[in-house]
């Protein structure tokens, strides 16, 4: 494999190694030993065709001198199964040391009246390196953990083979505490190498083995292949396992118990916030779907609370709410959503401390008001003509939901104005960030502006239609498969009028079929599969003789395809009954999301 005349290299080294092909890792000792000189050597910096320093060549001299003078003669038998095995176990092992780690496979299978027959076969193996990165010796066991899993997934889904029990062994118990414990309460590294490791897994047991009787020691440390060729404990796993398991299973059981978690590393430590942090949720906004509501019900809560600090009852306040109360509450509300959406900025700004802003912040001049609300100044501060709320209006954010229903509010308060109608007046007196995808989201969603806009659903167009209207039908008011005439358009001659007449409609035919109709292959419209109507949508049922408020309102209870499987008519659910029309005649509502529109039986109108 090499020519001791040749320099050794990196190049050389990197050939020869990629040479050795052993994908089940049978040799996976041997063969770490030439990955861990080759990761040597990149330490060194040297170019691929730099000659290595003399320690590194010997070494490698070394390896494929014993390499080659005994790969000849390794023999493995492949067959690892027993046909007579009353149970068949998966074993792996585990191991790391601060040069490589790695895992390894036992099939053991129990024959005999008794099961007094024990054989124990080495599947496979993985190894890999260390990474050159200082890694604690228990994140590496942590690695070498997850690399058994990984393999233990691999060989589930290659060997259709049950097996009656998968142990997991490992001589770190650190890494069985780990794997004990729930990922959440381990820091970032070892919670997801955990999380991945009980994935896989699922319920097969980890238990500790010791160091002497681990068989992926020799992956993580290396063994020369003329050491590895008899080596028994390799490729016949530890003595042990050979024995029968009440022998070993019950103290190893109990000696994995006695890991306490509390001694682990990588532990998160339960630490405790000193910092001041206003509670935003004490109003739920998500149970309002309307402002006034909304704003009355916190105009409640705070006469409530008002009320309990008095202790004359004359003076407390009761009856119909006032103005000055729902102003109260707006206010108070509106001062909640910015603690909610601003949490970092307001926070600084009532302790007065700098602010660097964000979240689109930065292009306005904001500032606390006396009453903590933070509100937007600018250039029109100095104008007489507009007042306070107009020059410094309440800054809020468009994705939280009292900015919504005061959308949803103002909306229908103007007469279901548009979008821009709807953003200029809601900017007298508030600062929406993201307003105008609010204002128009608003108007899309907004059933009414819906049905006074309504336009019925048009499917895609079906190429194979048997009626389809052609230019016949202008031309001579029938289709072309009437009865036809004999060929004029060579005539020259004198012709009869109705002869004339039927030259010039055969030329005109001619000059369409061959110029106009290869253009209509191209869709001027309907040219993609747009929303269908699904089970359970709301419709308006289109009525020719009714303006749009008056149609009737219906849900589609069943849809019907055609041979090209697509819908175009169904049945809808009326308040006088259940009604069949086409889509042309349904103007679709708000639509159901697609995870909640329950899939409904489809038929084809032919055969009903």
């Amino acid at each position: 494999m090499d020519n001791n005349n040749e320099p050794i290299t990196k190049r050389k080294i990197l050939s020869v190694i990629s040479q050795m092909y052993d994908p089940l890792g049978l040799l996976s000792p041997a063969i770490i030993i030439a990955k861990i000189l080759l990761q040597k050597l990149w330490l060194y910096r040297l170019d691929w065709d730099s000659e290595v320093p003399e320690d590194v060549a010997s070494a490698w001299r070394r390896y494929i001198l014993i390499h080659t003078q005994h790969i000849h003669s390794l023999r493995i038998p492949r067959y690892v199964m027993n046909a007579s095995a009353h149970c068949t176990q998966l074993h792996f092992f585990c191991d790391a040391s601060q040069a490589a780690y790695g895992a390894c496979a036992y099939v053991r299978t129990l024959s005999g009246n008794n099961n007094e027959v024990i054989t124990v076969h080495l599947l496979c193996s993985k190894s890999k390196v260390a990474p050159l990165k200082s890694v604690s010796i228990a994140k590496l066991e942590l690695l070498g953990a997850l690399l058994a899993a990984r393999l233990y997934s691999k060989v589930i889904k290659s060997l259709k083979v049950k097996f009656d029990s998968v142990y997991f062994w490992c001589d770190s118990t650190i890494v069985l505490g780990w794997v004990r414990m729930s990922p959440h309460t381990l820091k970032t590294f070892v919670q997801n190498r955990v999380s991945e490791i009980n994935e896989l897994t699922g319920s097969a047991q980890w238990l500790h083995v010791s160091s002497k009787n681990n068989a992926a020691d020799l992956v993580s440390r290396g063994l020369e292949l003329d050491a590895l060729i008899d080596n028994s404990f390799w490729f016949n796993g530890p003595p042990f396992l050979h024995e029968p398991e009440s022998d070993w299973l019950p103290s190893t059981l109990s000696r994995t118990s006695q890991i306490i978690p509390d001694d682990l590393p990588e532990i998160k430590t339960n630490t405790i916030s000193m910092t001041s942090q206003i509670n935003t949720d004490v109003f739920e906004f998500d149970r309002f779907s309307s402002f006034n509501r909304l704003r009355r019900a916190g105009a409640y809560v705070l006469r409530f609370i008002n009320n309990t600090r008095i202790t004359n009852k004359i003076n407390r306040k009761t009856g119909p709410l006032t103005v000055d109360e729902l102003n109260a509450s707006m206010q108070h509300l509106a001062r909640l959503s910015q603690m909610k959406s601003f949490p970092v900025e307001y926070d600084k700004m009532i302790n007065n401390l700098p602010v660097k802003h964000t979240r689109g912040i930065n292009k306005l001049n904001v500032f606390l008001d006396t009453d903590k609300l933070i509100r937007v100044g600018g250039r029109i501060s100095n104008a007489t003509s507009f007042s306070y709320d107009k020059k410094h209006p309440i800054l809020l954010c468009s994705k939280h939901r009292f900015t919504q229903l005061l959308f949803q509010s103002e909306h229908i308060r103007l007469l279901h104005a548009p979008p821009s109608l709807l953003l200029a007046t809601i900017k007298d007196c508030w600062w929406p960030l993201g307003g105008t995808n609010l204002a128009k989201r608003v108007v899309r969603t907004c059933v009414t502006c819906i049905r006074m806009k309504a336009k019925t659903f048009a499917p895609i167009m079906d190429p194979n239609d048997l009626s389809a209207l052609t230019p016949a039908h202008f031309l001579i008011g029938r289709p072309l498969t009437a009865p036809p005439c004999k060929d004029l358009t060579a005539e020259t001659g004198r012709l009869p009028r109705y002869e004339m007449l039927e030259k010039m409609r055969q030329h005109f035919w001619q000059r369409w079929s061959k110029q106009y109709i290869s253009e209509l292959q191209t869709r001027t419209k309907w040219q993609t599969h747009g929303q269908d109507i699904v089970h359970n949508s709301l419709v308006l049922v289109k009525e020719d003789n009714l303006p749009p408020l008056k149609w009737r309102l219906g849900r589609v209870v069943a849809l019907f395809t055609g041979h090209d499987r697509v819908s175009r008519v169904a049945d809808v659910k009326t308040a006088s009954g259940v009604i069949r029309r086409a889509f042309t005649k349904l103007c679709p509502l708000l639509m159901p999301p697609e995870s909640e529109a329950a899939p409904a039986p489809s038929t084809s109108p032919q055969s009903l």
